[in-house]
């Protein structure tokens, strides 16, 4: 299991943003994580208190890979999101 502040901190060590990204625990319902950003206010990635610890670390990586890819709207844009996650899981999870 991979605590999620420390997967937070090499998570922006290896793949650092342009602009400040908050991590935060809230109550979501119907979903495991969100993703916004805005000028104000930056990246800011929730995770749903309903998603087990053991598994808050998978989600941050989903949800930072969007962060990772927050503006390209090209062509295969999903799969440059795929590439992105893939990284982000191999990083902290090792190979699957």
């Amino acid at each position: 299991m991979a605590d999620l502040w420390i997967t937070f901190s090499v998570i922006q060590h290896h793949y650092p943003l342009d602009s400040k990204v908050t991590l935060k625990l809230e109550d979501l319902s119907d979903v495991e994580g969100t993703y916004d950003y805005s000028d104000e206010d930056g990246h800011v990635i929730c995770i749903s208190t309903a998603v087990d610890a053991d598994q808050r670390a998978e989600v941050l990586c989903h949800e930072y890979a969007h962060a990772c890819v927050n503006g390209y709207y090209g062509p295969e844009a999903n799969a440059v999101w795929g590439v992105c996650y893939s990284g982000l899981y191999r990083l902290i999870f090792g190979e699957h």
